[in-house]
């Protein structure tokens, strides 16, 4: 950050820090939605369910607001 916005101080004002390295959670592995160009309607397909029994929900299926936190709870509503 220091270096990113050009703020030397960045680290003595910090007071707390979360770090979370996804890379070491089972199932999850690092990885992320981003989405890309060309993905058609990959969103679309994936937030269908299968056989009315297995649903997705999480932000790589909302088709407005991946790569967020509500639309990873607007997901989770949606499939509840």
């Amino acid at each position: 950050m220091a270096r990113v916005f050009n703020y030397p101080k960045v680290k003595e004002e910090l007071e707390d820090v979360l770090w979370s390295d996804f890379t070491k959670v089972e199932f999850i592995e690092g990885n992320y939605s981003l989405p890309v160009l060309n993905m058609g309607g990959a969103r679309v397909i994936y937030q269908e369910p299968v056989d009315d029994v297995l649903f997705f929900a999480g932000e790589a299926s909302h088709l407005t607001d991946s790569m967020t936190i509500h639309g990873a709870y607007e997901t989770g509503l949606r499939d509840a």
